[in-house]
């Protein structure tokens, strides 16, 4: 049983280096792509045109949804989380609700994502 779900791109490594970290401190990490694929012109789409992909996106994390909906999952991890919209974000949240006797920290859901204007741009649900 997994409770961690962590979310991200596969850039460098950094995914499985920061899974691996995690599982080393005792968390049972369920990992994700954070869009539908990693083909060349999926991220050009994605940035671009993400409207383009939007249903495609929903769709993908509807299925990572139903994948954990079972799960004890007491946190998750988004870093940047390129496809994933905001309506997105709330279904997950809704569909993998805080277990009383799981954690006192509760189930964030953190997305830090880099704006047109070059800002990075965070956004934590709790």
């Amino acid at each position: 049983m997994c409770d961690f779900l962590f979310i991200a791109a596969s850039f460098f490594g950094y995914a499985k280096e920061i899974k691996a970290s995690l599982e080393q401190r005792g968390r049972k990490v369920i990992w994700f792509e954070d869009r539908p694929a990693t083909d060349t012109a999926t991220k050009a789409l994605l940035r671009l045109y993400p409207t383009l992909l939007a249903g495609k996106a929903d769709r993908y994390f509807d299925h990572i949804i139903e994948q954990v909906r079972q799960q004890p999952i007491r946190d998750v991890l988004v870093i940047k989380g390129e496809a994933l919209s905001i309506e997105a974000i709330r279904r997950l949240r809704k569909r993998c609700p805080m277990r009383a006797s799981q954690s006192t920290f509760g189930t964030v859901i953190a997305i830090c994502r880099k704006t047109a204007s070059r800002k990075s741009r965070c956004l934590i649900v709790r």
